[in-house]
């Protein structure tokens, strides 16, 4: 039998599995959104690690924690780990969700508001010290920090496609020289037959202009093609 722990909100108690890294939040948010079956896309939480990592260190620089340093560190290395991708494994909450986005936000709120003080020796989960609204959630706004963390997300997603597009376009080009000696005859309706080149059937792509240095202007220009 799986061990649990006790958590209690506004709406009452649930039990939430000991280890998780989350909390009673996202208990009823599974409970109330079972949509789509899949969790949110690991390239949204980990740009929720790292727009949350940048919030905490601002407010340490703000002195938010003056009280107790470590708790601030403590939080900004939850926030690197989550930004990391080390607690995929603990964001569980269904890609589709209402709230615009509360449910995940709290999500990474729990996760990053459980890291564990090996100065104080003691274990993940004590809110009595970190709190996820108070602290992790301090100066934000799930109307912020969703949309910002899908933007940086995108960018980090867009990096990766815009490769896999360039290697396309170059594929491709490639194809465009092999076929270059083939001619086919071309039969448009109520038109008269020609011959034609069957490289003319890649020529429509984009070419990279020889003046252009670098992936991005080749991608843009594949994307505005």
């Amino acid at each position: 039998m799986t061990e649990t722990r006790r958590e209690r909100d506004l709406l009452g108690e649930r039990e939430v599995p000991a280890g998780a890294l989350y909390g009673v939040h996202t208990v009823r948010a599974l409970e109330n959104f079972p949509l789509c079956g899949r969790p949110v896309h690991r390239a949204l939480v980990r740009g929720f690690g790292a727009v949350k990592g940048a919030c905490a260190i601002t407010n340490q620089r703000l002195g938010a924690w003056t009280a107790d340093p470590a708790k601030g560190e403590a939080i900004v290395r939850a926030c690197a780990e989550m930004a990391d991708g080390q607690l995929n494994q603990h964001v569980v909450v269904d890609a589709l969700q209402g709230g615009a986005g509360t449910s995940t936000n709290m999500k990474r709120q729990r996760g990053a508001g459980q890291p564990r003080f090996a100065d104080s020796g003691r274990a993940a989960r004590h809110y009595q010290r970190v709190s996820p609204l108070e602290d992790i959630n301090r100066h934000q706004s799930t109307n912020d920090t969703f949309p910002t963390a899908m933007r940086v997300a995108g960018l980090w997603l867009l990096a990766a496609l815009e490769k896999d597009v360039v290697a396309l376009q170059e594929a491709f080009q490639d194809k465009e020289k092999a076929f270059a000696h083939i001619v086919k005859v071309a039969a448009p309706k109520c038109k008269t037959p020609s011959s034609s080149p069957w490289a003319a059937r890649w020529a429509p792509m984009p070419r990279r202009s020889p003046a252009t240095d670098g992936a991005s202007t080749s991608a843009r220009s594949v994307c505005a093609w």
